[in-house]
């Protein structure tokens, strides 16, 4: 805030930025308390620094302002994997202020499961999202004193081609495969939220150059039915393994034969 003292309590006055004149009432508050007037700056910003003047009866007054920037370190923007941690961090003046968090203008609320917001020694603000989740992306912004700090988290879905359900006969061979985003975690498969187990006799996982990722049962029979699923990074793909048995055309044939001996 600038304020002056006149000698005189009649007369108005004018303010100025640099050689601009102060009209905008929203930014700035104009006040007069007898003889002293005084100028106030909501929410100051380093843009705001700068000379500033007072003129009453064309006598002018001036005076300067360095507003020292908020944010030593903003936030900044981040692409990750689904299924992997990120944390948002940035570092702010020293007081004892409080911030708050913000999704898409939404305050983030500590209760959210996968989310923790915590400020450490030295004024360092943080938010982790542990693991995050394809609904995660969005724009993240950290306010503390009217003056925020913004950035866009992206995340991009681990798989690029999931699994597909299959319906096969008894006795012939089947393949799952999807392909996942490169990085070097390993997966895991299920069939019915067990793990497949590698000494099972008649399936084969293996993971092939380009993140391609494939189980194969050979050959497949009636119990092999169920669901399967791959998981990566705590995030998962899923299908439905429906093999059909062959009863019907032994039917078929019994029948055949009963009736060319009943000739």
């Amino acid at each position: 805030m600038f304020d002056c003292e006149t000698e005189t309590e009649s007369g108005g006055v004018e303010w100025f930025k640099g050689k601009n004149k102060i009209t905008d009432n929203t930014k700035y508050m104009e006040s007069q308390e007898g003889y002293i007037y005084k100028l106030k700056i909501r929410h100051a910003e380093v843009d705001d620094s700068g000379q500033y003047r007072i003129i009453k009866n064309g006598i002018p007054s001036d005076g300067s302002l360095k507003v020292q920037a908020l944010f030593k370190r903003k936030l900044e923007n981040i692409t990750i994997m689904e299924g992997l941690d990120i944390q948002f961090d940035c570092e702010t003046e020293g007081d004892s202020s409080s911030v708050e968090w913000f999704k898409d203008d939404t305050p983030v609320k500590i209760e959210t499961g996968n989310i923790k917001m915590e400020t450490l020694p030295g004024n360092i603000h943080k938010l982790t999202i542990s693991p995050a989740r394809l609904q995660d992306s969005g724009s993240y912004k950290i306010e503390k004193n009217g003056i925020s700090s913004e950035a866009i988290l992206d995340v991009k879905a681990l798989f690029k081609r999931k699994l597909e359900n299959i319906t096969i006969m008894e006795g012939l061979d089947i393949q799952f495969e999807c392909e996942t985003e490169g990085d070097h975690s390993s997966v895991e498969w299920f069939k019915d939220d067990t793990p497949v187990k590698i000494e099972i006799g008649n399936i084969k996982m293996e993971t092939l150059p380009g993140n391609i990722h494939k189980l194969t049962i050979s050959p497949a029979r009636l119990q092999d039915s169920g669901s399967y699923k791959i998981e990566k990074n705590g995030i998962s793909s899923e299908a439905i393994l429906d093999v059909k048995g062959t009863e019907v055309n032994w039917l078929f044939i019994n029948e055949k034969k009963g009736s060319k001996k009943g000739k």
